[in-house]
């Protein structure tokens, strides 16, 4: 398995390198919130995100499906302040014993729209900065709605109930994302990368009417409560793979027998996890794949290249999955020049089944 992950971006914020505040001292607090930042690693963040929209609008391409990001759907528009957001983090944070600090560099401290600021009440949607253990989360309201029609088609909203009306009906957004994704093949960080945006989308879910939460990498849709289920599996050691992952038909026989491929597990592991057995129901196949992502995002590792799982959990692998015992199926490793994303692939033995296009998932 080619676990190697490009560096590549998200879509960034507009703008995002031209937030501070006019005037603001270098090192020096603004509004009564101290810099916690050093100055030299709030120039960083700057050029960092410069250098993200660059790079972005040269090859926009390459940044599909890398970053983590999350977008919270609001029934109003979204006014919040800096010191609001960053006290929320940290109220998430404290019981893990970590801590946000904001990166002035990239955070808009006038909301007042051009009147004066009424206490607690700005006039202009919010957009901070925020390093949570050295992870640059960025946080950004919009007076709009989260997703057009057309894109919620394509989400995965079986678990939201009534999550298609609430997109419809949703007057403006909050997207939580990296601002400068520090990508690689190491699995540890990619999960504290992605520990850190799912605390912040928490946080923001307690300051906003937000009915729900799209979760961008794997197109997964959950009411907003999830986010607070998401955050104590966290602080219990374990990985919120319902959020961060999701799991779908493709190819042909995708609306009924095999063909299942995650989405969402790639940015964590370099890799998606595909179920290729005819002799499998869709559900059946969507759970197993389920079943074996949410262990390699609790152990850390996937299953041995060649080594056997049945269906009723016993074999080699993880042994996790469920259903009748009679189909054996068996792992091997596809990289990304096969074609198509790398993959971890269950395949009934002998099956042979060709490589899933690019982009199916």
């Amino acid at each position: 398995m080619d676990g190697a992950l490009e560096r590549a971006f998200e879509d960034p914020a507009e703008g995002a390198a031209d937030g501070a505040a006019d005037g603001a001292a270098e090192g020096a607090g603004v509004d009564g919130i101290p810099a916690v930042v050093p100055a030299d690693a709030q120039g960083s963040a700057r050029d960092i995100a410069r250098d993200t929209a660059r790079d972005t609008a040269r090859d926009p391409a390459r940044n599909t499906g890398l970053a983590f990001a999350a977008t919270l759907p609001m029934r109003a528009l979204p006014r919040f302040t800096p010191a609001d957001l960053l006290a929320a983090v940290n109220r998430t944070l404290a019981p893990a014993g970590a801590a946000a600090a904001l990166v002035l560099e990239l955070t808009r401290f006038e909301q007042s729209a051009g009147r004066a600021l009424v206490w607690h009440r700005p006039k202009a949607p919010p957009r901070a900065g925020l390093s949570v253990a050295g992870i640059i989360v960025l946080v950004e309201g919009f007076d709009r709605p989260a997703v057009s029609a057309a894109s919620a088609a394509a989400l995965d909203l079986r678990f939201w109930p009534g999550g298609a009306r609430e997109l419809a009906r949703a007057h403006g957004h909050v997207r939580v994302f990296e601002a400068a994704p520090a990508l690689g093949a190491d699995f540890d960080h990619n999960h504290d990368r992605a520990a850190a945006l799912t605390a912040v989308a928490a946080a923001v879910a307690g300051l906003v009417t937000a009915p729900g939460v799209v979760w961008e990498s794997s197109s997964m849709g959950l009411p907003a409560r999830a986010l607070s289920t998401a955050v104590a599996q966290l602080r219990q050691g374990g990985a919120p793979a319902a959020l961060w992952v999701s799991a779908a038909g493709v190819g042909a026989g995708a609306g009924a027998a095999g063909g299942v491929a995650t989405r969402g597990l790639y940015p964590l592991l370099g890799a998606e996890v595909e179920v290729r057995a005819p002799g499998l129901a869709r559900a059946e196949a969507e759970r197993l794949a389920m079943d074996l992502a949410a262990e390699i995002l609790e152990t850390g590792r996937p299953p041995a290249e060649g080594s056997a799982l049945d269906q009723s959990g016993q074999g080699g692998a993880h042994g996790r999955a469920h259903g009748a015992p009679h189909a054996r199926l068996r792992v091997r490793y596809r990289d990304a020049e096969a074609g198509g994303l790398p993959a971890v692939l269950l395949e009934e033995d002998g099956a042979g089944a060709p490589p899933l296009a690019a982009g199916a998932a």
